[in-house]
């Protein structure tokens, strides 16, 4: 019964922090995107439609979030 809660334990742990990998990595990308957006007005947001395009996209294929 022990090892099962502290299998429980660790398991919550390392849900938590993949969680807070996962929206350290997010804004990683964020940032990389706002200064490409930046150097090239020419291009500026572009990213940002073409992520929009893919959510539509994955949505009306049934496609979740993975989150």
């Amino acid at each position: 019964m022990a090892v099962s809660i502290e299998t429980a334990f660790r398991y919550e742990h390392i849900k938590r922090e993949h969680g807070e990998l996962q929206k350290a990595v997010d804004g990683v990308i964020h940032a990389v995107s706002l200064v490409v957006e930046t150097r090239d007005p020419y291009t500026a947001g572009h990213q940002r439609r073409v992520a929009e395009l893919a959510r539509g996209i994955a949505r009306e294929m049934g496609l979740s979030s993975g989150r």
